[in-house]
């Protein structure tokens, strides 16, 4: 069994403004966010290289706009899923699987992402278990966010047990690596027995999903697993420079 890769993309969000775009999307008001955004994706795909599996863990698309929809390219849910698509397909991947994402940008009267792996022929799972030369992976979309600095292991950390506490319920077998995505953000716990990450997102803070977005900690990117023939495994996130500066300006009166 030769080293295998399995490149994790989440959160896209195509539709969204400040979501992954591909150039023919793109708008002129936010070339300054969708440009840079888009750029950096396709250099970092491109430097990975062939991958065995990737699995977009959740969000590919942002939806119709339950809440608003001026932050968005297009509320046509099919394009999203075009966008989307056109995505996923900058990746050289061996396998695609996707899992659900939140229902709030994901569920309407179909759920939406069904139109994304029917366009690219790929499965899709709420909880996907992979066997990757013996290690075993848990990729599933949601999970708890936390906006205190020292317990991010805790949120990410709990998946882990979770997912024992239910192996054991089944008289099964738990994983070994546990993935989950949703909080925007990446983060790493681990024991010798397991390992629990969150992933990186594809959106970038700043619109009108920016003004609601108040996490202390946000990581626009992607994860790659190498996994040994002897199975040790090697986490690489590739994270996208970023810096928001938003000056304040205090009006005297």
């Amino acid at each position: 069994m030769p080293d295998k890769k399995i490149l994790v993309l989440s959160d896209l969000h195509c539709g969204s403004l400040v979501g992954l775009t591909p150039i023919p999307w793109q708008m002129d008001k936010m070339a300054f966010a969708q440009g840079p955004l888009w750029a950096w994706y396709e250099k970092t795909v491109k430097a990975i290289g062939p991958v065995d599996v990737c699995v977009v863990n959740g969000d590919a698309v942002d939806g119709e706009g339950k809440a608003e929809n001026i932050g968005q390219i297009t509320t046509d849910i099919e394009e999203q899923a075009d966008i989307a698509a056109e995505c996923v397909r900058k990746v050289k991947y061996g396998k695609l699987y996707f899992t659900y994402g939140t229902p709030f940008h994901t569920v309407g009267s179909l759920n939406y992402e069904h139109l994304c792996a029917k366009a690219l022929k790929a499965p899709i799972s709420d909880t996907l278990y992979l066997d990757v030369n013996g290690v075993k992976f848990s990729f599933r979309h949601v999970t708890g966010a936390s906006g205190t600095p020292y317990t991010q292991g805790t949120q990410a950390y709990k998946e882990a047990v979770r997912d024992l506490v239910q192996a054991v319920d089944n008289e099964d077998e738990p994983a070994d690596i546990i993935v989950r995505s949703h909080v925007h953000n990446y983060f790493r716990a681990e024991s010798p027995e397991r390992m629990a990450i969150t992933t990186p997102c594809l959106q970038i803070p700043i619109s009108v999903f920016g003004r609601k977005c108040r996490a202390w900690r946000y990581h626009v990117g992607m994860v790659l697993f190498t996994v040994s023939e002897k199975g040790s495994v090697n986490v690489e996130p590739f994270i996208m420079p970023m810096k928001i500066v938003l000056k304040r300006e205090y009006v005297k009166i």
